[in-house]
């Protein structure tokens, strides 16, 4: 007898570039019309393109795209087999055959070289034999920045269209902007290659020519192109006339009137795979458009970027022009290929997949597409900040260089440096702050690391420093308030941080009182394999209603027993704090 299966999974963490993540809902009921489109005896996959079945699936479609894009009359949406590669061919074929029919020339086209899908379709279009002029090409830079406009090469004379690439997947680079008439001339189209971004933000389709998107990056299955067209640009010069001009001609699956005058059916265009398009667009649309998924993307974004600049020493982001940072594709590096190969395997046991970057520039990719989650987002979050407690990376190479400092210039010299610029520090700057902390939830040590990461201590020179009572250390409690102050530079500013130590039992709240009373806010800390206790609850209240501004630390995330996720729900459900403000750590000792 054969195993009884399911339709049901539980929610993959999958950050693969693509083919990529779908919705399971889609999933499940393209899966049911596998098997029963409909309710007839036939599934989705075994009807005919031409039938009527199918031509409402494309008719479906179309009409999606066209709401959620909010494609004006002036353009045509139609599909083709094929990808991306597919597109780079059929691009240069039909709209330099339209600037054929419009000057009597033979034209060129310009290509802004921005990574590595914007280079293979510039070298398609030269090795077909057009004419090309690349505008731009950042490879000297290694794809990590785009230029603005006012940096380019014009666009040139006779000139049919600028191919950008507007989210470049392998490196991560993604436009924020569109040449505007200061840089496009009249008369030249922008195409532009959308494979992995499109319906993840809004766009004004009328200000392009072409629009070509791959499905399988965001929305889709393999096999299916989707292309906005400018209805202009579909009349197009006659065979002959192109051959006058030694212009090559069309293969004629890529003959774009060919395609939209039969409704993208003119060959067999493969029905499941728009069938699965229409499922995702009816979801996109019940689940409030592209504005609403355009704020959850960069909500996603903004999470990872920043959890990897928190990070310098370990993480680097090869697109070092922050403002052209891609919101699907976050590409990164560790420091050592041992160390990434690390990395992926304790992603795997996290059960976070997809994560290795593209063969040709290596390192690591999370392409965070419309159906990736805030909570697979966070998941990978939690799995950068715990990295570091796992002794890949500790922080002795920064505390040890304020040593060697010491060691360099004189002990001496360096006290009185140090205090100048102390001195200097504006009372603006000063911040007075407290650990919130049940009973033997790391406090202490939280403080030890505190003090080795400003350099107050050397780091294993001592432990439980603000313990200085015998009932404290014996204990593990903090009896008596204690201050100490850390120098501090954000990269910026220089800061003074005095660490108010407070104790955290509730037989000493008095001294809690006059402790946070001093504090502008403080870390609230959560052991992670212990979860919110009552203490916690209780100072959390006082510091609360005495105005303190309050950041959530989940600590020991080192253990087996840990429970991020679980830790982040009771923050959340407890104290009403946004769970994505929640800060993973272990204080242990490296």
């Amino acid at each position: 007898m054969s195993e009884q299966r399911t339709l049901d999974r539980e929610e993959p963490n999958y950050f693969g570039a693509g083919p990529a993540l779908l919705p399971t809902s889609v999933l499940q009921q393209a899966a049911y019309d596998l098997i029963s489109y409909e309710g007839d005896n036939i599934g989705i996959g075994e009807i005919s393109h031409r039938s009527k079945p199918a031509i409402k699936v494309i008719d479906d479609t179309k009409e999606n795209l066209t709401k959620l894009l909010n494609i004006p009359d002036t353009h045509e949406v139609f599909f083709m087999q094929g990808g991306g590669t597919t597109g780079f061919s059929s691009i240069a074929y039909n709209l330099i055959a339209n600037y054929a029919k419009r000057t009597g020339k033979k034209g060129k086209a310009a290509y802004a070289v921005t990574g590595s899908w914007s280079k293979k379709a510039s070298e398609e279009a030269q090795r077909l034999g057009f004419d090309v002029n690349i505008v731009v090409n950042t490879k000297g830079e290694n794809f990590g920045t785009i230029p603005p406009y006012s940096e380019w090469k014009p666009i040139g004379e006779d000139v049919s269209y600028l191919y950008v690439c507007d989210n470049e997947t392998v490196h991560g680079v993604e436009f924020t902007n569109i040449p505007g008439t200061d840089y496009l001339p009249e008369g030249v189209e922008l195409v532009a290659d959308m494979s992995s971004n499109i319906l993840s933000k809004e766009i004004d389709v009328s200000k392009y020519g072409l629009i070509m998107a791959g499905a399988q990056k965001n929305i889709g299955l393999a096999g299916l192109t989707i292309y906005i067209i400018k209805k202009s640009l579909l009349d197009q010069a006659s065979d002959d006339e192109l051959r006058s001009l030694n212009i090559p001609l069309s293969p004629i699956a890529f003959h774009y009137p060919t395609v939209v005058k039969n409704n993208s059916a003119y060959n067999t265009i493969p029905i499941f795979t728009c069938h699965i398009l229409k499922l995702v667009t009816d979801k996109l649309i019940a689940d409030g458009g592209i504005k609403n998924t355009e704020q959850i993307n960069k909500k996603k974004a903004t999470i990872l970027y920043e959890a990897l600049e928190s990070y310098p020493d370990f993480y680097k982001l090869p697109v070092f022009n922050s403002q052209v940072r891609s919101n699907m594709n976050v590409v990164f590096r560790l420091p050592n290929e041992d160390l990434e190969a690390k990395f992926i395997a304790e992603a795997a046991k996290r059960n976070l997949a997809g994560l290795k970057g593209h063969r040709s520039v290596g390192g690591m990719r999370a392409s965070i597409y419309n159906a990736v989650t805030l909570k697979s987002v966070q998941s990978l979050v939690d799995l950068y900040g715990c990295l570091l407690t796992k002794r890949w990376l500790t922080t002795s190479k920064l505390l040890y260089s304020v040593e060697d400092m010491k060691i360099k210039i004189g002990q001496e010299q360096y006290r009185k440096a140090l205090e100048e610029r102390i001195d200097k520090i504006p009372i603006e700057n000063y911040r007075n702050f407290s650990i919130v902390a049940h009973v033997d939830h790391g406090k202490s040590t939280l403080s030890d690391r505190l003090l080795e990461m400003t350099g107050v201590i050397k780091p294993g020179s001592k432990s439980q420093v603000l313990d200085k009572l015998d009932v404290e250390r014996e204990r593990g409690i903090t009896v008596k308030a204690q201050t100490v102050s850390m120098f501090y530079n954000d990269g910026k500013q220089d800061y003074l941080l005095h660490l108010v130590d407070t104790p955290g039992h509730v037989d000493f709240r008095a001294e809690v009182s006059r402790s946070y009373a001093s504090c502008g806010g403080a870390l609230l800390l959560v052991d992670a394999s212990q979860g919110v206790q009552a203490q916690t609850v209780a100072n959390f209240y006082l510091a609360y209603s005495m105005g303190l501004k309050l950041i959530p630390i989940i600590n020991k995330i080192d253990l087996d027993s840990a429970n991020i996720p679980g830790a982040r729900e009771q923050i959340e459900t407890t104290f009403e704090l946004d769970p994505n403000e929640c800060i993973p750590v272990s204080a242990k000792p490296v």
